[in-house]
């Protein structure tokens, strides 16, 4: 009854009813009040005062004294839509104990929030400790939530890291794809007007790279690129390294391509910071037998050009490695490096030994 009483617009109908609902308020039965609740909000939205006169500090006193979470919950809608002061005072005598009052009053509580800082943004010091106790909730949902209010409302570098610090915690806590491309988006979006505190959380964020869907590796990479800077660099591309190995141990689906996308990140930063080039040529090499071998050999090419000094360790790991080349296009631009870079008489007679050991019998037609 109390149910139908919501969707109800007959005055004349609701009018003899509102001492039943009132008494409602105080039934034994939670699922009785909390359906009594809706209906005192729906009745003051639609009939304002004209019904319930006292509505708002009768929603006061029944918040007081609630415990069920779902009535609290009820009743906190009705003062945020109705009442607004009166649910500011509440969460104000209210915010030790928060985090007890569950995820949909949370919700409410932060959607109240963007509504009146971005009406008078000179509010927002009175919500940010709401905000704060929030962000570190257990509930995926309430802390989403708490990170992007967060952001949106203050660009002050404590609030931008505390965010992207929950964003990040999100990506490799939650096993739905869906929510981590959707924390990688809002994490992009803060890329652009935030990128020194976020580079902060870089390798927070590369966590993300265990995640067996190539869609999420390729988004965090993106990402990931845009931030490395000479502070991270060397553990940026340690995780890089490793996730190229781990492409060669594990049975992941598409290992091929996520291998190329790392090669090919490898390839950027060596080009951004060159003294990281010498350490990464030489582990891209033992896949040059491998799938994504004419990628490697593209960034080996790119390497020996740029930097002459690495041109002798280059070659000569490039002997060692040319017996597992299989692909032809890998084999035919190895042959062009060989020939290209080789200068010492020494090297030239050990490369085209290593050239006539490999290449098999030679077929002679007379």
């Amino acid at each position: 009854m109390l149910r139908f009483l919501c969707k109800l617009r007959e005055s004349e109908i609701i009018e003899p009813l509102i001492p039943s609902i009132k008494a409602c308020l105080i039934h034994r039965h939670s699922y009785v009040r909390k359906n009594a609740a809706l209906a005192v909000y729906h009745i003051h939205k639609y009939f304002g005062s004209s019904l319930i006169p006292d509505g708002a500090e009768l929603m006061g006193r029944f918040i007081s004294a609630e415990t069920e979470l779902v009535s609290r919950r009820n009743a906190f809608l009705m003062l945020f839509n109705e009442a607004e002061e009166l649910a500011i005072e509440f969460l104000r005598e209210n915010a030790e104990s928060l985090e007890n009052f569950g995820d949909g009053f949370a919700l409410l509580v932060l959607e109240l929030t963007r509504k009146v800082c971005r009406r008078e943004p000179i509010q927002k010091s009175r919500f940010v400790r709401f905000l704060f106790q929030l962000i570190i909730s257990p509930s995926a949902a309430v802390s989403y939530e708490a990170a992007w209010t967060l952001a949106s409302l203050s660009s002050a570098p404590t609030a931008i890291r505390a965010a992207a610090s929950t964003y990040t915690a999100l990506l490799w806590t939650q096993s739905d794809n869906n929510v981590k491309l959707i924390v990688l988006e809002r994490l992009a979006e803060m890329k652009e007007r935030h990128m020194r505190v976020l580079s902060e959380v870089l390798m927070d964020m590369l966590r993300a790279l265990s995640s067996p869907n190539v869609e999420i590796c390729k988004r965090t990479l993106e990402i990931a690129l845009d931030l490395v800077s000479p502070r991270n660099i060397e553990e940026v591309i340690q995780v890089f390294k490793r996730e190229v190995i781990r492409t060669r141990e594990c049975d992941m689906e598409n290992k091929s391509k996520y291998r190329t996308m790392l090669i090919k990140s490898i390839h950027k930063c060596a080009i951004k910071f060159p003294d990281i080039a010498g350490s990464v040529v030489h582990n891209l090499m033992d896949f040059l037998g491998a799938d994504g071998a004419n990628d490697v050999i593209i960034f080996v090419r790119s390497i020996i050009q740029q930097y002459p000094s690495l041109r002798v360790e280059i070659v000569e790991r490039l002997l060692v490695s040319f017996r597992d080349i299989v692909a032809s296009s890998v084999l035919a631009t190895a042959l062009w490096i060989l020939g290209e870079y080789i200068e010492s008489a020494e090297l030239l007679e050990n490369g085209f030994e290593h050239i006539l050991a490999n290449v098999g019998e030679w077929s002679t037609v007379l």
